[in-house]
């Protein structure tokens, strides 16, 4: 694609103007042509506020009941309504919601005589804070809007001049004292944000009830311009693209919601526009302008899967199989290339990897703004060890999406949401061998011919390397990224030169805890094409190129669990290298990777040949087979008491590592 797409819909939501209290909603994409009414299947006797967050369109409003509890509900589309939640709150008064700095704010009239406005909020709509004092009181309900790094409050003195004030906070916890508007009115303020300065709408505090207006840059107010209308209730703004919109309730019986405009804000305004809808309070004005464009990266690293140690001479083979119970993949976000101001979340479409795809996406729990992106159940993933002994890092294998493409949606308040999927009907899916990134001359013809068709460059093979960190030799092994299973498996050779290595099939399964919180991540730059139009989100080093995050994000008492398939044969007679092999989970890509010992075993044993082994230690499990002798191998084993059983019996042993005491 070449240009973005833009929808220009404005919604406004009101109060039925009847007994019901309905909560009713209509729309329209050009502001003078406005859809029928839809129910929310709520009610209230009050105006409902709007905003969108996080993806989604947010209503919070009073409960139509003696109760007065605030309510809130979400919408994908402004139009339909999810069932109501409690905030723990409660108001006579119609409340203000704003986003500001990650979080959804709610501003609102306290359920008593004391008229102090309160404010709460929450970073996902589900959990609220508790209320905060703004050290304020109002006659009316009160207004929120986010500008220049600060919350910004206007409401109307409790008092016989009912004044216009206004005051601010950094943080939403500590606020300003309130500063004088110079105006005055009868109903509840709407404040908005357009062309860079804060407008407030007004009706004027005399028997005209015209509806003015006034702005600000943050540092005093200029004088009211009238906007040529009169509203029997509080008006409401929203600025979509380059016009500001008012939405009020007509000065007469009749009590049409009517809709009017304005370039400029403080002159200009159209005539009035007839929604078809009439209401028995104010209207709830809200944009849901949607900036839609394409990002289309070369690829993109959907996994890494090492192989296992190799084995010479063709009398026996090893490799690790993914089959349906495993979920090799990634979590993956775009966040790094965007705006630090850019609140970004990420969405799961109907089908968003196209038909036949061999990878999903579902949501994170931890994180709104990246994606799982895992292997489907039906896909099996293998890679075969090499035909020499020990472990070759060049027959690693990278799983390449070479059609990523990437939906962004933004909002009237310049936040993303973004969706994984890919440039056609099926995902195209490319997997490469170390080896071959970095002696292409390896590479088969028909892969060359692949990535070649997808722009690939010899410098994306070595971004594409960097994912690994032992293909260039590295031998230390991260901890935040690489976890110990606690499982290892014998590596020996065969009885004499005549006798064939024995080959070890297991069924690998793993869960790991972890108490404490941690990340690891692999961040890269990829080559991209941005659609044409795409509003200012982007980072300055972003124009040309996309930053992609693969991580794995670790919560307070979280578990992860992974399985595979592994066969391993021995290296040939002869072999003099280290006899064991342990095995550590990449919790970026969720494979398994394998490495020798560093060190010599802290416990070793006989068992029966071929026997599972298990040692306890501290509450911890280590797990092994013994060889074709019986012998048997733990290491990094900690200190402290450690019973080491095989089918349940426990058995010999002697401890080689000081601290670390056998039991029975």
């Amino acid at each position: 694609m070449n240009t973005a797409t833009l929808a220009t819909d404005l919604g406004i939501a009101f109060i039925a103007n009847n007994s019901s209290n309905e909560i009713l909603t209509c729309s329209s994409a050009d502001a003078a042509r406005w859809s029928g009414n839809v129910k929310a299947d709520e009610a209230s006797s009050e105006t409902p506020a709007v905003c969108r967050f996080r993806g989604k369109f947010w209503a919070a409003f009073v409960s139509d009941n003696k109760a007065d509890e605030l309510l809130v509900c979400s919408s994908p589309d402004g139009k339909t309504w999810s069932p109501n939640a409690k905030i723990g709150q409660r108001s006579e008064i119609a409340p203000s919601l704003c986003v500001f700095k990650g979080r959804m704010y709610i501003a609102f009239i306290a359920d008593n005589s004391s008229r102090n406005i309160l404010v709460c909020s929450t970073e996902d709509g589900v959990n609220w804070t508790g209320n905060v004092k703004v050290g304020q009181t109002s006659a009316f309900a009160p207004t929120l809007c986010a500008y220049k790094d600060r919350l910004w409050l206007a409401f109307v003195a409790g008092n016989s001049s009912r004044e216009l004030l206004i005051c601010n906070s950094s943080d939403g916890q500590r606020w300003s004292g309130n500063s004088r508007v110079n105006e005055s009115t009868k109903q509840a303020p709407s404040l908005c944000v357009f062309n860079n300065r804060m407008w407030l709408a007004f009706v004027a505090n005399d028997s005209s009830e015209n509806l003015l207006i006034c702005s600000s840059d943050g540092n005093g107010w200029t004088k009211n311009a009238k906007i040529g209308q009169a509203s029997k209730f509080a008006p409401s703004l929203a600025a979509v693209g380059d016009r500001l919109y008012v939405a009020f309730v007509s000065n007469n019986s009749k009590q049409d919601v009517l809709v009017c405009s304005s370039r400029e804000g403080s002159t200009g305004w159209s005539d009035n526009t007839k929604t078809g809808e009439t209401s028995k309070r104010a209207p709830a004005l809200f944009a849901l302008e949607l900036t839609k464009g394409t990002i289309r990266p070369k690829y993109q690293v959907l996994t890494v899967v090492y192989a296992p140690p190799g084995t010479s001479g063709g009398d026996s083979s090893s490799s690790v199989a993914y089959t349906s119970s495993s979920a090799a993949g990634t979590t993956s976000s775009i966040s790094s290339s965007v705006q630090t101001s850019v609140e970004v979340v990420a969405k799961v479409g109907s089908d968003s990897v196209g038909a036949g795809a061999s990878f999903g996406t579902s949501n994170t729990t931890s994180d709104t703004s990246t994606l799982n992106i895992t292997k489907r159940e039906s896909l099996t993933i293998t890679v075969k060890g090499p035909d020499v002994d020990g472990i070759d890092h060049d027959h690693d294998a990278f799983h390449v999406c070479l059609n990523p493409l990437y939906t962004v949606t933004v909002d009237q308040l310049g936040d993303a949401t973004w969706e994984f999927g890919v440039d056609g009907s099926v995902m195209t899916i490319q997997y490469v061998y170390a080896g071959w990134l970095k002696d292409p001359s390896k590479m088969p013809v028909g892969t060359r011919k692949a990535l070649d068709a997808a722009g690939l460059t010899t410098a994306d093979y070595a971004a594409i390397l960097a994912h690994n960190p032992f293909v260039a030799g590295a031998t230390a092994i991260d901890p935040n990224r690489f976890m110990r299973t606690g499982q290892s498996f014998p590596y020996v050779p065969p009885y004499d030169e005549n006798s064939a290595p024995i080959v070890q099939t297991y069924q690998h399964e793993n869960t790991i805890e972890r108490s404490e919180s941690r990340t690891s991540e692999v961040q890269y730059s990829v080559s991209a094409s941005f659609t044409a139009g795409m509003p200012d989100i982007w980072s300055v080093e972003t124009t040309t190129s996309l930053t992609m995050t693969n991580s794995n994000t670790f919560g307070t008492s979280s578990s992860k669990t992974q399985s595979a398939t592994l066969e391993v044969g021995g290296p040939s007679h002869g072999y003099a290298g280290p006899v064991d092999v342990q095995v550590y989970w990449d919790t970026v890509y969720n494979t398994f990777m394998f490495a020798f010992p560093s060190q010599g075993p802290d416990v070793s044993g006989q068992a029966a040949p071929g026997a599972a082994v298990d040692l306890e230690v501290g509450g911890t499990t280590l797990r092994t087979r013994a060889d074709a002798k019986g012998e048997y191998r733990f290491y990094d084993v900690p200190a402290g008491a450690a019973k080491v059983s095989a089918g349940g019996v426990t058995v010999g042993g002697r401890s080689l590592k000081k601290g670390v005491t056998l039991v029975s």
